[in-house]
């Protein structure tokens, strides 16, 4: 078979499409095949190295002679793994044996990396030299034009592929499919975070109250509740939604935190060498060329989970937290502290005085002066060289008298891009209470990794006596908030963006009214904190908004430059196309008569859309509706097919003259349950003509109706209006 025969066949017979899908992901985050090779060799050689370098060092050098002897090979230990000890021993071959077993597992994956290989050359048309560059929703693009050729997501399959399939559901695959298909456990993690449900305090009496969260910690977790709440079809098990299995799965999850903590006391130790080992190695020479480095800050592991939005992919919130940190170091930036301030100052002035006393000194006897010893041992040259560097030191840290203080407008900046601002912070942006939370969650890189040396060693308090006590809320939570999508699986709620159906927000329920409060209550506890669903929708809908292939940002806006998007829908999704003609029916702007009025397809242009938040990476179901509308499901049905683009009246004047009556009253119903049905005000209602109140509309509805009169008068009226507009084209 041919590459492109051969990865048809297989996408055509791909059974598990949450693996696959991930498969491709992974694929295109390492930038093709040969990136993939390279850097999983470089790993092995990188274990390698770290692995023969650290035995050399520990236990092949005789470092008392090294005073005595003049050459390495004097001082160096041959058969020097023979005086190790046995424990050793055994950990070198244990580790060795690892190895090479990686080494086989990455040869026997060459087979299925070559044939993403050549899905994606032959069948995605991305080939290894363009995927550094392509984005990401293109790649989501072009797997969508291969859905009708897999009988598990096409939309029309024969009869004879009906029966192959069986009873299971078309499965679904658009952006949002895609997107929580890769992220099915990453959105209840995020969601965990969210609603801080879990326990990771450290039972120590001076640092009781203080959380400690690291990378080991972090996969701890998955081994312990991720992959025991999915099987092996990453799906949430069906026990997992039954009550009734509560008490048993809690004692399940509590038992793998005591295994995952005696495992961790383990291998604590050699981790930890190993860590420190590899961080030295690479941060010594960055630290020493570049100093400045040793003090940059970073976003802790904790808050990236806290920052990361419900089917944000690793890539699109790797940029969007990089794009944080200038503003997060101007907001850091903005509190001195005066009384170090202070001193700073005093010994900037102490050490400039005496460095220019010295200099003075040089300058008059040069070569009499430099070999004076001002302290035994010590020359005017060390002194000067001293000085000099407190003085710089000292100097850089002062505050620049053109600096401006403004934290709140820089944290907000930061609130801008990172969308994390907890209600507590309202208000309270320029204090130093926020300043300290702020500062906890983007910390100084030598930090992070002290507290993830630290996290290593406590892991095993943690698994041991903290999120035991999180288990029975852990199992409330993946019962409380897992749904069933047809066509997708178990996915967490937040993640499918399921906005309250016509039910009352927290904020509108009366507690002086019976079962107000715990209304109220339930609602809070139902909600995402913070605002993190909704935030999640527009980031999503940010990044996929794409009407043209190869625009990945959309058309005519910067990246980088936020735009403003209606809120969502709360029963259901209104296709722009049909929002679009219930607003276009009550225009009232005068039309350019001079042009031709242009046909209208029944189904429309397929590549033209409506909407400004239409995205070819949504179906229709997934859609953003304008202005927030809800329609019933029966609308939506009628506008799947987007309008092309026109003037608003001349849709409404086409539609007078030429378009039944009883289309009409269609558009125009639309437009009033659009109006009668959404419960956010006038504040939402955009129109591209003009401000359009509902009185307005109804008078325009009734006027037509009135000038649409049935039969004859009705016709001689359209025909009379047409010879007054001098319109002389005919739409049919």
């Amino acid at each position: 078979l041919t590459g492109q025969t051969e990865a048809m066949y297989k996408w055509a017979s791909v059974q598990n499409l949450d693996k696959f899908l991930l498969e491709v992901y992974e694929y295109f985050l390492g930038h093709g095949i040969w990136s993939i090779l390279l850097a999983r060799f470089l790993n092995l050689l990188t274990i390698a190295f770290v692995l023969g370098f650290s035995i050399f060092l520990t236990a092949c050098i005789n470092y008392s002679e090294i005073p005595k002897r003049t050459s390495l090979s004097e001082v160096v230990v041959p058969k020097c793994t023979n005086n190790m000890s046995g424990f050793w021993n055994l950990m070198i071959w244990l580790l060795s044996f690892l190895w090479i077993a990686k080494l086989f597992q990455d040869i026997a994956d060459i087979p299925r990396l070559w044939y993403l290989h050549n899905f994606y050359h032959h069948l995605l048309e991305i080939p290894d030299t363009d995927i550094q560059t392509v984005s990401w929703q293109h790649v989501v693009h072009r797997l969508m034009t291969l859905r009708d050729t897999n009988p598990a997501t096409a939309k029309n399959i024969s009869t004879r592929n009906r029966k192959f399939i069986g009873n299971q559901s078309k499965q679904r695959m658009d952006a949002s499919d895609i997107a929580n298909r890769l992220m099915r456990r990453e959105n209840y993690l995020i969601a965990l975070f969210n609603k801080d449900i879990l326990d990771m305090t450290l039972p120590i009496p001076f640092l009781k109250g203080r959380q400690l969260f690291s990378r080991t910690l972090e996969w701890n977790i998955k081994y312990c509740v991720m992959d025991f709440v999915f099987n092996d079809a990453d799906q949430v098990r069906p026990m997992f939604l039954k009550e009734a299995f509560r008490r048993d799965l809690a004692k399940g999850i509590r038992q793998r935190f005591y295994f995952a903590a005696i495992m961790n006391t383990f291998t604590a130790i050699p981790v930890g060498i190993f860590v420190v080992i590899v961080y030295f190695l690479r941060s010594f020479s960055e630290f020493k060329d570049t100093p400045s480095k040793a003090v940059a800050r970073s976003f802790t592991p904790f808050a990236e989970w806290k920052f990361r939005q419900f089917n944000e992919l690793w890539h699109l919130f790797h940029r969007r937290s990089k794009m944080a940190y200038p503003y997060a170091n101007a907001y850091l930036e903005q509190f001195p502290n005066n009384k170090t301030q202070q001193l700073r100052r005093f010994v900037s002035f102490v050490a400039g005085a005496l460095m220019a006393v010295l200099g003075l000194a040089t300058l008059i006897d040069s070569e009499l002066f430099l070999g004076f010893e001002i302290t035994p041992g010590r020359t005017a040259i060390f002194y000067l060289t001293t000085l000099t560097a407190i003085y710089a030191a000292t100097r850089t840290a002062e505050d620049q008298e053109t600096l401006v203080h403004a934290p709140e407008f820089h944290l907000k900046d930061v609130i801008e891009v990172t969308q994390y601002c907890p209600e507590h912070w309202k208000d309270r942006l320029h204090t130093d209470e926020v300043r300290k939370e702020f500062s906890a969650l983007y910390q100084i890189k030598p930090v992070i990794f002290l507290e993830e040396m630290l996290g290593i060693i406590l892991t095993p308090v943690i698994l041991w006596y903290s999120l035991p006590k999180c288990s029975e809320r852990l199992v409330d939570f993946f019962r409380e908030f897992t749904i069933h999508v047809d066509g997708l699986g178990y996915v967490c709620q937040y993640a499918e963006f399921s906005f309250p159906k016509g039910g009352k927000n927290t904020a509108a329920v009366d507690p002086a009214e019976p079962g107000g409060e715990d209304a109220g209550l339930r609602e809070d506890y139902y909600a995402a904190k913070d605002g993190k669903m909704l935030a999640s929708y527009y980031g999503f809908i940010e990044d996929y908004n794409i009407i043209h292939p190869g625009r990945p940002f959309g058309p005519n806006r910067h990246p980088s430059r936020r735009v403003h998007y209606p809120p969502p829908d709360f029963s259901g999704l209104l296709s722009p196309g049909a929002a679009a003609s219930g607003i276009r029916a009550t225009s009232n702007q005068p039309t350019n008569r001079g042009q031709p009025v242009r046909r209208m397809s029944r189904a429309g242009p397929s590549a033209v859309h409506s909407s400004p938040m239409h995205s070819i990476l949504l179906d229709p179901h997934h859609q953003p509706a304008m202005a927030g509308s809800r329609v019933s499901p029966r609308a939506v049905a009628h506008s799947r097919y987007s309008r092309s683009h026109r003037p608003l009246t001349e849709y409404r004047e086409e539609a007078e003259e030429d378009m039944p009556d009883v289309q009409t009253q269609q558009a125009v119903s639309s437009s009033r349950l659009i109006e009668e049905d959404s419960n956010l005000g006038d504040s939402w209602k955009t129109t591209r003509g003009g401000d359009l109140d509902s009185d307005t509309d109804g008078d325009n509805a009734k006027a037509m109706d009135e000038a649409k009169g049935g039969g004859v008068l009705g016709l001689i009226y359209q025909f009379s209006k047409a010879r007054t507009d001098n319109r002389g084209g005919t739409v049919i």
